[in-house]
């Protein structure tokens, strides 16, 4: 009769001392789990240059011209001057500080989507 019980004590205490173990690594992240994380999908400006600023900080007189104001600009991933009359100034804002408000939980993916609903094909 002690030999059943101790046999009934020893696995209980293997499944207790397993189940505190995989507990253990699951809270730390040594347990592999799908590739989801979470990431920021929404972010806050707490601060913003003025146009004015932006102006003072990437526009300058163009030499050996009629007083030409041009700007450094950022267009298809390359650093270029436009002239400060193309730019509409009205529009102009920049965030310079941001913080993110919400998070979203992500995974890796790879299938075709059609464009005008949004939904996958298959």
């Amino acid at each position: 009769m002690k030999e059943g019980i101790n046999k009934a004590l020893v696995i209980s205490f293997v499944l207790i001392a397993g189940l505190v173990i995989f507990n253990f690594l699951d809270y730390t992240g040594m347990v592999v789990k799908d590739e989801e994380e979470w990431v920021c999908s929404q972010y806050a400006c707490d601060k913003a240059i003025t146009a004015e600023e932006w102006v003072n900080k990437n526009c300058y007189v163009l030499p050996n011209t009629d007083n030409e104001i041009v700007c450094k600009v950022v267009l298809n991933d390359k650093e270029q001057l436009v002239p400060l009359n193309s730019i509409n100034q009205q529009s102009l804002n920049q965030c310079v500080e941001a913080r993110c408000v919400q998070e979203a939980r992500v995974r890796a993916v790879d299938y075709k989507v059609d464009l005008k609903t949004g939904k996958s094909q298959q």
